[in-house]
Parts: C-alpha cells; sequence; structure tokens
C-alpha cells in the first residue's frame, strides 16, 4: 500500500470492487450475527435452520442488497481516504520523521469516521430493519420498504440512528487494522509467502484482531438501530456481564477471517495491476 498521491483513482476503483468481492463471501455471516445480537438467546445453528427452513439458502442473503448498493463507496472511502491521509500526514505533519504506526492508525481512524458517517450509518439502518421486518414484523421486506417504515418513524434522522457509535467503532476498527495490517505483513514469519498470500494471511489477522477489540460497540449498534427508542440505553446500562457485549463474536470472526483477507488482498492485486 503505497500511494503518491497522483493516482487516487487507483484507490477509489480497487476499493469499491474489493468492497463488492468481499461482500459477496461474508454476507450470510453478518445475517446470523445481526439476529444474534438482537436476540441474545438464540445462537448460530438455529438462526440458519430457522432460515433456511422458512425461506430456503436464499434467506441468509435477504438484506443484502443495501450492503451492495453501500459496499462500493464504503470500501471505495474506506482505502482511498486511508491512502490520502497518510500521504498529507507523512508529507506535512511527519514530514522528514519517521512514524509510520501512528500514521497508519491515524489515517485509519480518519477513514473509518468517514465512511461511518457517509455511508455506513444510513445504509446499515436500512439493512438492519429489513432484516427485521423479515422476521419479527407483518410487514414486507425490501430495501423500499425498509426506506419508508423508516422515514414514517422518525424522519431523516432514523437513517441516522446510532451514528456516533457507528462512527467511533468504524474509526477505532479501522484504525487497528491498517495498523495491525501493516504489522503482520512486514513479519518475517510471512517473507516466504506470494506476495497476494501475504496480503490474505495479514488482512484475516488484522480483521480478527479487530473485531475482538470494537464487538461491545458493534452490539450497541446494532440494539439502537433494530429498536428506534432509548429504552435499549438503559436496558445495556443495567447489563453487567460482560459475555452479553460480546455476543456475536464468534460470527463475527468466522465472516472477517475471509472477508477481509479477500478485501486487502483483491484491493493490492488490483492497485498493481491498474496503470
Amino acid at each position: 500500500m503505497n500511494y503518491n498521491g497522483d493516482k487516487i483513482y487507483k484507490n477509489v476503483f480497487a476499493g469499491g470492487t474489493s468492497g463488492i468481492m468481499s461482500l459477496i463471501s461474508i454476507y450470510p455471516s453478518e445475517y446470523v450475527k445481526i439476529l444474534i445480537q438482537n436476540n441474545p438467546k438464540s445462537n448460530i445453528k438455529s438462526v440458519v435452520l430457522e432460515t433456511v427452513k422458512k425461506n430456503g439458502i436464499s434467506g441468509l442473503y435477504r438484506g443484502m442488497m443495501p450492503l451492495m448498493i453501500c459496499s462500493i463507496p464504503r470500501s471505495a472511502i474506506k482505502y482511498s481516504v486511508y491512502e490520502y491521509s497518510t500521504y498529507i500526514i507523512n508529507n506535512s505533519i511527519f514530514k522528514n520523521k519517521k512514524n509510520d504506526r501512528l500514521v497508519n492508525f491515524i489515517g485509519g481512524c480518519i477513514s473509518g469516521l468517514c465512511s461511518g458517517v457517509l455511508v455506513s450509518t444510513p445504509f446499515d439502518n436500512i439493512k438492519n430493519n429489513s432484516i427485521k421486518l423479515q422476521n419479527i414484523s407483518s410487514d414486507k421486506p425490501g430495501v423500499l420498504n425498509s426506506v419508508n417504515v423508516l422515514y414514517r418513524k422518525n424522519g431523516l434522522r432514523s437513517f441516522y440512528k446510532g451514528c456516533v457509535t457507528t462512527s467511533v467503532k468504524e474509526g477505532i476498527t479501522y484504525g487497528t487494522r491498517f495498523l495491525i495490517y501493516k504489522e503482520l505483513y512486514d513479519k518475517d514469519f510471512l517473507k516466504d509467502f506470494p506476495e497476494y498470500g501475504k496480503s490474505f494471511v495479514a488482512g484475516a489477522g488484522c480483521g480478527m484482531l479487530g473485531v475482538i477489540i470494537n464487538n461491545p460497540l458493534d452490539v450497541l449498534q446494532t440494539k439502537l438501530q433494530l429498536n428506534h427508542n432509548t429504552t435499549v440505553l438503559k436496558e445495556l446500562k443495567n447489563i453487567d456481564n460482560l459475555k452479553y457485549y460480546y455476543k456475536g463474536l464468534g460470527i463475527r470472526i468466522i465472516r472477517t477471517i475471509p472477508g477481509l483477507g479477500i478485501s486487502f488482498t483483491v484491493y493490492e492485486y488490483l492497485c498493481k495491476k491498474i496503470i
């Protein structure tokens, strides 16, 4: 990942494409994760079996359209903002100084905050509500109906429910991911790996460690977006069991390992192939 400031179109295109490829590989686990977090009494097996019984295998891809639509700009922003931020920081604030770890973390945080505010929050609300309509409501599922239901509830504010937690979560997540990715990529134990094999392993590793750090924020974000009222905050405040805030961690790790491995590999490959 070496951005020299003059070909940002490479980062935008490669980032957007990597987002689509990653999403296709991991969405069923994202679907299961959301249902588990909203109903802590459920588990992976029960959610999968009930969904397949009710809607077939395709049911595990319900609610994917909002993410498919947003995966291009979200991933494009993720990589291009990171690359540009680190370029600016290295050539202004830390000019003539070597502080790669701090720069990688700050660049990732900026990338995550931008992604959270501009793309992730509204589209995650639409996606989560679409899944909720399918499973616990008599309303028809679907992107357009989800948008309509959200707007009827609280206007445009409905689309930005959980914006602070989403943006903070993505800021911390992206900062951690880019920092760990670079650290792992340069480790000696990967020196004999093929070039894109290193990208996959480093991407998978940074994704796994990142979700362990941010899972409590992910639980809070999901609960806020699926329950459009303030009582959820009181409910979470009264929960003193740390295990509750790590509900869904297993399924997030399972999906993040291939998801981030594919994402970084596709991104690195396309950046090197695009003129």
